[in-house]
C-alpha cells in the first residue's frame, strides 16, 4: 500500500494568538485559513493527520524554545481573564483564588459582576479550586 497520501491541511492562528491545523477550512472561522502542503514523498505510509499533528508539535517545540531564549522570559506568564481586557498575572490569579476560596466555603461570596448580590456556589468553589492548582506552583 504505498502511494502518494493526500489530504487538504488548514493552517490559521484565531484571535489569541494560537495556530491551530484542521483538514476541514470553515473550522478557521473568520481567521484566513492558508493550506499546508504535506506530502509522503518518502513512501512512509504515514497518514496525513499523523504529518498535521507532527507538525503542529514542531511548531510548539521551536514557540516554547523561543519563549525560553527570548530577553524577559523571566517576567511572570500573563493570562487574559474574563474581565473585560483586563490583563493578569498567573500569580494574581493564584492569589486571587486563595483569598477566594475559604470565603466561598464558609457562604461569605457573593458576585459582584456576574450576578450582583448573588452569593458564591460550588461552582464558583470548583472555578477557585481549579485556578489554585493551574496557577500555584
Amino acid at each position: 500500500m504505498s502511494g502518494a497520501v493526500q489530504a487538504e491541511i488548514y493552517k490559521w492562528v484565531d484571535a489569541s494568538g494560537h495556530t491551530h491545523y484542521s483538514e476541514n477550512k470553515q473550522d478557521a472561522g473568520n481567521a484566513k485559513a492558508q493550506e499546508v502542503k504535506v506530502s509522503d514523498a518518502g513512501g512512509s505510509g504515514k497518514s496525513s493527520t499523523q504529518s498535521w499533528q507532527e507538525l503542529e508539535l514542531a511548531f510548539k517545540q521551536r514557540q516554547a524554545a523561543r519563549k525560553k531564549e527570548a530577553p524577559g522570559s523571566n517576567a511572570a506568564p500573563k493570562t487574559k481573564t474574563s474581565r473585560g481586557d483586563q490583563i493578569v498575572t498567573d500569580a494574581s490569579r493564584c492569589e486571587d483564588a486563595r483569598r477566594l476560596l475559604p470565603a466561598i466555603k464558609e457562604g461569605r461570596a457573593y458576585h459582584r459582576t456576574i450576578s450582583p448580590g448573588t452569593q458564591a456556589d460550588a461552582n464558583d468553589r470548583t472555578i477557585a479550586e481549579n485556578d489554585i492548582s493551574q496557577f500555584c506552583h
